[in-house]
């Protein structure tokens, strides 16, 4: 570690790195059932950049709670968690909790200035708010998922597998797969093929417009500048 001093200059320690130092909550919160939430916490460190959290398996479990191993960014004393109700039940978690403690990642050098008011603030971890499920629906999932389970034991821990997982089952917003394959297709010296495109009503070209933008701002497709031009069909879903 190094530490700057605006009068006394630079200053060099190392670090235990076996060392750990207690994250705790902030305020009481209230999670609903199987609610995921990033949740503010206290540390017994003034500022850090990449410290490894490592959740308290024995007061999670005690609680019903779970949280997940990660890097975090300490700033005033402060950081942020991700903490998930394990119940089908209100689960209220009162201030000053320990979910766990941090570490200092091994090889890693931490640069602290003291003292000083132009101190940059450094970014706290946050979770895209966009990405939440839509829990009720994705409950029904997880729940029609674990109906034949007969053993009440093996239901719960199976639940509590696929709740850890419960982004997998959303469909609420569109994702997309990155994948190494080029989907091109080789036409040679072929000439694209000229044919006059179906006549349309005005509600129909509406309707095409609508789609093909919503596929575009889901970057499911991309605008072409290609002859081969992709067909589009509009076909009227069954009853």
């Amino acid at each position: 570690m190094v530490v700057w001093h605006h009068r006394l200059g630079k200053t060099t320690a190392h670090f235990n790195e076996q060392a750990s130092v207690d994250v705790e909550l902030t305020d009481k919160i209230c999670l609903q059932p199987y609610e995921e939430k990033v949740v503010r916490v206290n540390v017994a460190l003034s500022s850090a950049q990449l410290v490894c959290f490592e959740p308290d398996i024995a007061e999670c479990a005690k609680r019903a709670i779970a949280s997940y191993k990660a890097i975090l960014t300490v700033n005033k004393c402060s950081s942020n968690v991700l903490l998930f109700n394990r119940t089908s039940l209100p689960n209220t978690i009162r201030k000053g909790t320990k979910l766990g403690s941090i570490y200092f990642m091994s090889d890693q050098t931490n640069t602290h200035c003291l003292l000083d008011n132009k101190t940059e603030q450094l970014g706290m971890t946050s979770t895209n708010s966009e990405l939440k499920p839509q829990a009720n629906e994705v409950n029904a999932v997880i729940d029609k998922l674990t109906e034949h389970i007969t053993n009440n034991q093996d239901r719960l821990d199976f639940l509590d597998i696929l709740h850890q997982f419960r982004h997998t089952f959303d469909t609420s917003t569109a994702t997309q797969a990155h994948i190494t394959i080029h989907h091109t297709i080789l036409t040679a010296d072929a000439r694209p093929t000229s044919v006059r495109p179906f006549y349309k009503t005005p509600q129909q070209r509406e309707v095409l417009h609508k789609e093909v933008e919503k596929l575009l701002h889901d970057n499911v497709i991309r605008g072409s500048t290609s002859p081969w031009a992709s067909p589009v069909i509009l076909k009227k879903k069954p009853d």
